[in-house]
């Protein structure tokens, strides 16, 4: 695979991974930043937390009409709209008050939850199927990409200006890029000219085929181990490593870039192997094997072997992702890869809101040996009903 293989797509793909980059780096200025804004709301540190659950309800009430939105509008349309409905939520946080940051937390989780179904839409229209996984995991590295920009900007703006104008300048760049690229809604919309069709929502498409039950399905399980080792490996190497923040925070960074290029390396492995499913298992499975070890870490250990452990989680935990939506893509109907991956995201959203909670829960009470097989108990599962999904769609071919 070469540039020349990428350059029919690479004006999409740069556009989408843009918004994708911008959307998540909205999305947890707030998480970063709760050492400043918590207090001033009279909340705790573990505000953040009630953030992240509520941007995720937001987004799962929008993957359930995104579909119907994409058609109605434009697959472009709605992705400048969860610039735009990001940028409000944090306006609205940066604004002061309790009631009002609740409200902005839902917004942005409105914004949020479209814009992979949008981004969907437009790159399976225009991916060539032998570079589909690539393409989707590049796009995908705009979760971590706006992660490290929140992580590298906010605070710096943060003390220099204050929270909220951090909060607003924020939002400013996403309204920014949300008009710099309207001038490309009419090269890469769809929506209007099929909105007068009558067309199944997307999650009763999804669950009422075999094999994009089976892979959706399996994002729970998928979802639900990466939020828990992204939520709990700091407190891990803090707890039963014995690193000092400083230092665990450069594993959990080194955990991210194994993630990033993980999800450019497996997605071109995917391709090219034309065994996506058994790449999604072996992770499912390898997550499973990382994080039973990890339940074992002790003081003893060298931090090599730290490092390592936490790079390799995050490479097995954070790389599924745009490999995922390839296939969703893939075995979506013509024309509904956008609506099938709203249905999806349904699913996957629900393993991100349940995954770190029952983790909580079983770190109470049964230990991090407990909570860590539990949460690789979830990685067996993902495997397993991801393999499911090769069966079941050659049963719905013809003949």
């Amino acid at each position: 695979m070469t540039f020349v293989h990428l350059r029919p797509v690479l004006g999409p793909l740069l556009t989408t991974l843009l918004v994708q980059t911008l959307v998540t780096g909205t999305a947890l200025m707030p998480p970063v930043l709760v050492t400043l804004i918590a207090p001033d709301l009279g909340l705790g540190e573990g505000a953040s937390g009630y953030w992240i659950a509520l941007l995720y309800f937001g987004a799962v009430a929008s993957s359930f009409v995104a579909g119907r939105c994409i058609q109605a509008l434009g697959a472009l349309t709605v992705s400048l709209a969860s610039l735009v409905l990001s940028a409000a939520g944090l306006w609205l946080l940066a604004l002061g008050a309790l009631p009002l940051a609740v409200f902005g937390a839902l917004v942005a989780g409105l914004g949020y939850g479209a814009t992979t179904p949008a981004s969907s839409e437009i790159l399976a229209r225009r991916t060539p199927p032998e570079i589909r996984a690539l393409v989707f995991s590049l796009k995908q590295t705009g979760v971590p990409l706006g992660g490290v920009l929140a992580g590298a900007l906010g605070p710096s703006l943060a003390l220099r200006l204050g929270w909220p104008a951090a909060l607003a300048l924020g939002g400013l760049a996403a309204v920014l890029a949300a008009l710099a690229l309207l001038p490309l809604r009419r090269r890469l919309d769809e929506g209007p000219a099929q909105a007068g069709r009558a067309r199944p929502k997307g999650l009763k498409l999804v669950l009422r085929d075999p094999p994009l039950r089976f892979v959706a399905l399996s994002s729970f399980g998928f979802s639900a181990v990466q939020l828990c080792v992204t939520s709990y490996l700091v407190v891990l190497l803090v707890r039963r490593g014995d690193l000092d923040l400083v230092t665990a925070g450069i594993v959990f960074s080194a955990a991210q870039i194994a993630g990033v290029l993980g999800r450019i390396a497996l997605g071109h492995l995917a391709d090219r192997s034309g065994r996506p499913a058994l790449v999604l298992a072996t992770l499912g499975l390898a997550s499973t094997l990382l994080l039973g070890a990890a339940g074992l870490m002790a003081p003893s250990w060298a931090f090599a072997l730290k490092l390592g452990l936490g790079a390799a989680l995050g490479l097995a935990s954070l790389s599924w992702n745009g490999i995922f939506l390839a296939e969703v893509a893939r075995l979506a109907p013509v024309g509904q890869a956008g609506a099938v991956t709203g249905g999806t995201l349904a699913v996957t959203y629900a393993g991100v809101v349940v995954g770190p909670p029952l983790f909580a829960l079983a770190l109470t009470g049964l230990g991090w040996e407990g909570a860590c097989l539990l949460a690789g108990g979830l990685g067996v599962m993902a495997a397993a009903l991801i393999l499911a999904a090769v069966p079941a769609e050659a049963r719905r071919r013809p003949g």
